[in-house]
């Protein structure tokens, strides 16, 4: 039973509307610009290349950044490239080094291609850490006396958990 509601499920799913992005509301209020942005690490394969879009509205501040973290097999260098494309698919910008970062002003609303690949490694792999996002002028930034305030009760909190630890391990080897 459970198993014929999990495959109606996934054949439903498709069908339903999905949005990527929030729809104006009736008020005169402009849609939230909001930062967004992507930290992760992927391998790229001997030869390899790996691509992701990214949605950015016009006159936004996109950046993309890249380093090497790791390689395996055998490898001529450790260089990647690195290449961004616009909605259209024309190359606003590329890199080719061990770590690089593309920034442009976003003229056009759409999705951003960002690539890196590892073409001119054929016998080995790399494992890349990427870090891209965009951001709109006007945007609200963190007040650094909330990080501040942040940072001190995280401290304090380690404080404390370090202090019960302490105590615990006293106590216990006094016991034994």
């Amino acid at each position: 039973m459970l198993c014929l509601a999990v495959i109606l499920l996934a054949l439903l799913c498709p069908c339903l509307p999905q949005k990527s992005e929030l729809l104006g509301s009736r008020s005169s209020e402009p849609l939230f610009r909001g930062a967004d942005r992507y930290d992760f690490a992927v391998v790229v394969g001997p030869a390899g290349t790996e691509c992701f879009w990214h949605f950015a509205h016009q006159n936004g501040y996109f950046y993309f950044g890249y380093e090497v973290q790791w390689t395996s097999g055998l490898m001529r260098n450790n260089r990647v490239s690195a290449s961004a494309h616009n909605p259209q698919g024309f190359l606003i910008e590329s890199s080719k080094e061990v770590r690089g970062q593309i920034n442009f002003q976003t003229k056009e609303t759409g999705f951003y291609q960002l690539c890196v690949n590892n073409w001119d490694n054929s016998f080995g792999s790399a494992q890349v850490y990427l870090n891209f996002g965009v951001f709109y002028e006007g945007q609200e930034t963190e007040n650094p006396q909330d990080n501040n305030q942040k940072l001190n009760d995280t401290l304090e909190a380690i404080e404390v958990s370090f202090t019960t630890g302490i105590n615990n391990v006293y106590f216990l080897s006094k016991n034994t």
